[in-house]
Formats: C-alpha cells, structure tokens, sequence
C-alpha cells in the first residue's frame, strides 16, 4: 500500500539525514514505530475487506466509510469510488432515511473533490429522485449544487444556467428557503 511505502521512506530519509548521533537514534526510534503503525493500516484494511462479506445493514455502511477513511491516502479513486457506491446500495435497501441521504450525499462529495465528472453526470439525477421521494430536502439541494458547480466548472455553463433555474424554482414552488439560498449561491458560481 502505498502509506506503508511512505512510511518506510521516511524511515529511510530520517535515518540518511540526520548527522548527528543522538538524533540518529531519535530518527531509528521514530521510523521503527511508524512501521508498525502503517502495517496495522494495511491488516485493518485486510480485516474490514473480509468482514464485509458477512456484514449487512448499518455495519456495511459504517465499514465501507471505514475502508473509504482507511484508502483515501493511497490515493486509489476506483477502490474510494467503489466503497461510496457500495455504501449507496446497502443504504438503499433499508428502510433508514438518514442512512440513504447520507450515503448519497458522501458519493456526490467525493465524486466532485475528485472532479469524477462523469459519476456525477451518471449518478446524480437518478439520486436526486431518491432525495426528493424521501424528502430530504437540505441534501437534495447540497447534491444539486454538485451537479450545477460540475457543470460551471466544466465549461457547461448553459446547462449550469438552466439547472440552477431549475434548482431555483423548485425551492421557491416548496417555499425552501434553505434551497433557494443554496440556488442563489450556486447561481453566483455559475456567473
């Protein structure tokens, strides 16, 4: 992995750098408890990958976010992306409202801070629905606001002009005002 990669280098730069014998000792002390540190990273991540097989509901939930923590330095998008999807699917399948918006609203972060346009392009619409259908309203204008900021930054400005209007209106028809200052301020990007 690559935090036990890390972990070993600065062992290794520690070691080859400092000059003075004391700190030579300090460096070894340092670099030989950092080893063990990124190797216990390496087996919890072994143990939750086995232990997901048999968990379902909450558990999964909490293990996959769990996996995703664990991996985000290893810098591995696909395996981050995969933990987030994973999360939204068994989130979907109980009956936990929270759990279903949370979940949600972690894949649409994580797909935006790793500019994975794409997922965003692919997942959101159809998770939109989902948060509207169990009207959740605050996260349902927080993932819009992905989408519209997605567009923007994109070179999509058109399209980020016609969802915000959208994203706009519906707030103000529900008379959200959370929404329509999440509209607003998504409207200033935009511009």
């Amino acid at each position: 992995m690559k935090s036990e990669k890390y972990c070993i280098f600065v062992t290794f730069y520690l070691y080859t750098r400092v000059n003075k014998r004391k700190y030579l000792i300090i460096a070894m002390v340092v670099g030989l408890l950092a080893v063990p540190l990124c190797l216990m990273q390496a087996d919890e991540v072994a143990t939750l990958k086995k232990k997901l097989l048999k968990l379902k509901g909450g558990e999964r939930i909490e293990a996959l976010y769990a996996l995703y923590d664990l991996t985000y330095d290893d810098g591995n998008i696909n395996e981050q992306s995969q933990w987030m999807n994973d999360a939204v699917s068994t989130a979907l399948q109980l009956k936990d409202n929270d759990a279903k918006a949370t979940a949600i609203a972690q894949r649409a972060v994580h797909f935006y801070n790793n500019n994975l346009s794409d997922s965003i392009y692919k997942y959101v619409p159809n998770d939109l629905n989902i948060l509207k259908s169990i009207e959740k309203w605050s996260t349902y204008y927080e993932v819009w606001t992905h989408l519209v900021n997605t567009y923007t930054f994109s070179g999509n400005t058109a399209t980020a002009l016609r969802e915000v209007q959208k994203m706009f209106d519906d707030a103000k028809n529900r008379n959200d005002a959370y929404g329509m200052g999440m509209a607003y301020y998504t409207m200033g990007n935009v511009y």
